[in-house]
């Protein structure tokens, strides 16, 4: 057991640190030329127009790793890696409240992870350390955060809850369970969940990461390879593939299941560009863990997508950022089937949307990261 907490936790930080030297100075990656992948999308989809704003009053003090808006108000929750604390505030930044904070007891944290608003309107943010839900009432009209309780799971031994959501139709969870501890090959399983968040029926697999082997016990994600994604939006939960434009979609309360593709790309080719590039953009990643680059010289093809989001009917796609002055965005509209795009700046990450509006975390570096919001213009 404390074997396993280990690899856990040496996974964790790896996780963290990759996502901090994938921020490393984004102004200063040379532009070499533009990615002949990006290059076709912008030919072939209309373009949207976005205003890109920073929270003139947020302090600067605070780190933000995660943010979320409130529904049906003008407030957000952000979470603060300094303090591990969870923040109240406004679309300026103006701090209202503050819980939380570091420790082992109800409420503290050692880790933060994952944020989510459940149908109850609780707010339930993960301690990605001890894998514990600590859960907070949000009194938007006294603009206050107050502790609630806090659930901790109890999965089998090889199974980590990655995210839990509470629905109008009941608690859900998505497993990560390593299936294969000579590869560090991983499946991802969504289950209903019990009042402890603990798993009883299992409803999806879906595939696991592509890994890359640093020693005989440590796996990490392979940052070229296939992953899986996956967002919640009403009742509808949906994940996708990287390397695929091919979207799956499952009701969690008739069961009915769909799968649907709003354009269609081929293999998105390796390059040199591409190799150069993602090498300056992880350089000291590389340099300590020389697998990475192996991986990026080897590859054939490179992902699709970073990332998605869902919300009101509309998903919103991260194409992957391999080089070049700006990355783009996807915006679909289900009604309506447009596919447009946007222009954002190439470390957006962590976004959440509300409305015509993507909040999201500009990065450059561990102490130098800001809340910043896009405004679409249709």
């Amino acid at each position: 057991m404390n074997f396993l907490k280990t690899i856990f936790a040496l996974s964790k930080l790896f996780f963290i640190f990759y996502f901090l030297l994938s921020c490393k100075g984004g102004g200063d990656i040379s532009v070499i030329s533009e990615d002949p992948f990006i290059r076709e999308i912008k030919d072939s989809t209309s373009e949207l127009n976005v205003e890109l704003g920073v929270f003139k009053n947020i302090s600067p003090e605070l780190v933000p790793i995660r943010i979320m808006p409130i529904p049906d108000s003008d407030f957000l929750v952000v979470l603060d890696y300094v303090t591990k604390s969870v923040v109240l505030v406004d679309k300026t930044g103006m701090e209202y409240s503050k819980v939380g904070g570091p420790g082992r007891g109800p409420g503290e944290f050692k880790g933060m992870g994952r944020i989510h608003i459940g149908a109850d309107g609780l707010l339930y943010v993960m301690d990605s350390y001890f894998r514990r839900y600590n859960i907070f009432e949000i009194d938007v009209e006294n603009t206050e955060l107050r502790y609630h309780t806090t659930i901790v799971p109890k999965p089998d031994l090889n199974f980590r809850l990655q995210e839990a959501y509470v629905t109008e139709s009941g608690r859900f969870g998505v497993f990560n369970q390593i299936t294969d501890y000579q590869t560090g090959e991983n499946s991802y399983y969504l289950y209903t969940i019990d009042e402890t968040f603990s798993p009883i029926e299992r409803l999806l697999e879906m595939p696991g990461n592509d890994k890359l082997k640093l020693s005989q016990v440590f796996f990490i994600n392979n940052s070229v390879g296939q992953s899986t994604y996956w967002d919640l939006d009403g009742e509808w939960f949906y994940y996708i593939n990287s390397h695929s434009s091919v979207i799956k979609k499952y009701h969690l309360k008739t069961g009915k299941f769909k799968t649907i593709q709003y354009f269609e790309f081929g293999d998105r080719k390796n390059s040199s560009y591409n190799i150069t590039s993602l090498n300056e953009i992880l350089e000291r990643l590389i340099e300590t863990n020389p697998p990475v680059g192996e991986a990026i010289e080897n590859s054939k093809t490179l992902p699709l997508f970073g990332g998605f989001i869902v919300q009101d009917n509309r998903i919103l796609f991260e194409m992957y950022y391999a080089g070049g002055e700006n990355n783009i965005f996807l915006l679909i509209d289900q009604s309506s089937e447009k596919v447009s795009f946007m222009e954002v700046p190439p470390f957006f990450r962590r976004y959440a949307m509300q409305g015509h509006v993507i909040y999201g975390l500009g990065n450059t570096g561990l102490h130098d990261r800001q809340i910043k919001f896009l405004n679409i213009y249709q």
